[in-house]
């Protein structure tokens, strides 16, 4: 069948093509695409091409169809997996397939799979591997939208906080404490306001971030502080910090100098990663969101994870601790190709 898709050819090529699905195999399902959201990292795959660790050497000769947060309808299920999957159920996935321990994923690594399509084939991994979801909710946007969400309910799980001397983690962002989040007012920062707001360990205080008045004045209008408070408990500030001339100090100066408890980066320009480290309290879990896989690094007292990223970003500087993870070695599985 005939359909479009958009595709990376190389770095900084993308291309609407109009190309010829192959037939599933019996272990594949077709699906339609409804509903697709862009993330960043789609734009860092976009302009690395082949540098980037998820695009295959070959991209060129097999170009890789762009976006990994999508959602839609299965038209065609193949004879292995039709006990469980049928034409018309709506689908969502998860992405991050890690299949044998490569960093294939669709909209980086597969020609026949990925979000920024009419259609697209399902390979057999992803069934393998449970990552195909039958999604019963309402829209289909909001499926797009939960691997998105997922990072952000992540950096707030992976979070840790540690007490002097003791080799002990407590998992998760501090219950009552102060918390941040940086850059905050766009898609993701509201999202993890959200799930501040609304999770079973929740802060006593969120500040948000911003130096776009629009957008904040659209969160404060989505969350108002008062009914906030009312409701919730939870004392909930919106700060232009381009409006003040040491951001870190007023910052640190609204939790009474003792800095935030925990402190989420959302931007990856050095002009808000590194206040990050400014306004924290003496014991602390932060988190950025880049682009990329999550790292971690880690003392005694502090932990610093970077969520979505392997490196640090646009001359970002930030100081990591002995206690890196080493990197992993890949082994090589082509993704399927046309015959």
């Amino acid at each position: 069948m005939k359909v479009k898709a958009v595709r990376l050819h190389a770095a900084n090529d993308l291309r609407l093509d109009t190309f010829e699905l192959p037939e599933i195999k019996d272990d594949e399902i077709l699906v339609k695409v409804v509903s697709d959201s862009i993330c960043m990292s789609t734009y860092k795959c976009a302009i690395l091409g082949t540098a980037h660790k998820r695009v295959h050497p070959d991209v060129a000769e097999h170009p890789a169809i762009m976006g990994h947060e999508f959602a839609g309808d299965i038209v065609k299920v193949g004879k292995a997996h039709q006990d469980k999957f049928k034409p018309g159920m709506k689908f969502t996935l998860q992405p991050a397939l890690n299949y044998k321990g490569t960093m294939w994923s669709p909209g980086y690594s597969y020609e026949f799979f990925g979000g920024d399509a009419t259609y697209c084939i399902i390979p057999a991994e992803v069934m393998e591997l449970g990552c195909l979801l039958e999604y019963k909710g309402r829209a289909y946007y909001e499926a797009s939208l939960a691997e998105p969400m997922s990072c952000s309910i992540g950096a707030f799980n992976a979070a840790y906080h540690t007490k002097m001397g003791v080799y002990h983690h407590d998992m998760g962002i501090k219950k009552g404490g102060k918390l941040a989040i940086l850059a905050g007012a766009g898609p993701m920062g509201l999202g993890a306001l959200t799930y501040a707001l609304h999770r079973d360990v929740r802060p006593g205080m969120v500040v948000v971030t911003d130096i776009n008045e629009d957008r904040l004045a659209r969160a404060e209008s989505l969350f108002p502080p008062k009914e906030v408070k009312e409701k919730d408990g939870i004392d909930l500030h919106f700060v232009n910090t381009g409006k003040m001339e040491n951001s870190a100090a007023e910052l640190r100066e609204m939790t009474g100098g003792t800095g935030f408890d925990d402190v989420f980066c959302y931007a990856p320009v050095a002009a808000v990663v590194e206040p990050c480290s400014a306004v924290l309290g003496r014991d602390y879990a932060q988190s950025a969101k880049d682009f990329g896989r999550q790292k971690r690094c880690c003392n005694s007292e502090k932990t610093l994870s970077v969520v979505g990223t392997d490196r640090v970003s646009f001359g970002v500087k930030v100081r990591y601790s002995a206690h890196t993870p080493i990197r992993r070695q890949y082994l090589y599985i082509a993704p399927r190709k046309a015959k």
